[in-house]
């Protein structure tokens, strides 16, 4: 084991400077505002950032904004990319029910042709149509809009 005394400084500095180093993380302000306090509130905020959650769409042809349409009862929304996997055994065409605001949709490997269609309007975010592991087609016979969203 190294020891601190080895490299030319000395126990008594090493624990002056730490005392220094803990005074100023503490005490440190900056407007009024400790250093700690804007760093704990950089990490809370961090950690409250949404992150976009996948969920999937069922074997069914329910409308897109009914919770049976989606595997876990979870409608998609802004924050979350809407999948259609081999969960989806065959051609699978539905209607989206209601304007409906997701942060992307992908296609991967499902039984059939997707075909989402409706009067209303379907809202993608940044993460747009993502068919790079597409295996079918997409068709989208309904209104589209794409946003981007800094995310």
């Amino acid at each position: 084991m190294l020891s601190v005394s080895r490299i030319g400084v000395t126990r008594s500095d090493v624990m002056k400077n730490m005392k220094r180093f803990t005074n100023w993380l503490f005490l440190e302000k900056s407007a009024g505002v400790s250093f700690l306090a804007i760093a704990l509130a950089a990490v809370l905020t961090a950690a409250g950032t949404a992150q976009a959650a996948t969920i999937s769409k069922t074997d069914n042809t329910d409308n897109l904004n009914l919770t049976t349409s989606w595997v876990g009862g979870v409608v998609p929304s802004t924050n979350d990319i809407a999948w259609w996997t081999n969960t989806v055994t065959a051609a699978n065409s539905t209607v989206l029910g209601a304007n409906q605001s997701w942060y992307g949709i992908r296609i991967s490997n499902p039984g059939g042709l997707v075909t989402i269609g409706g009067a209303n309007t379907l809202t993608l975010g940044t993460n747009g149509i993502n068919m790079t592991l597409a295996t079918q087609n997409l068709t989208l016979n309904c209104g589209l809009t794409l946003r981007n969203t800094g995310k």
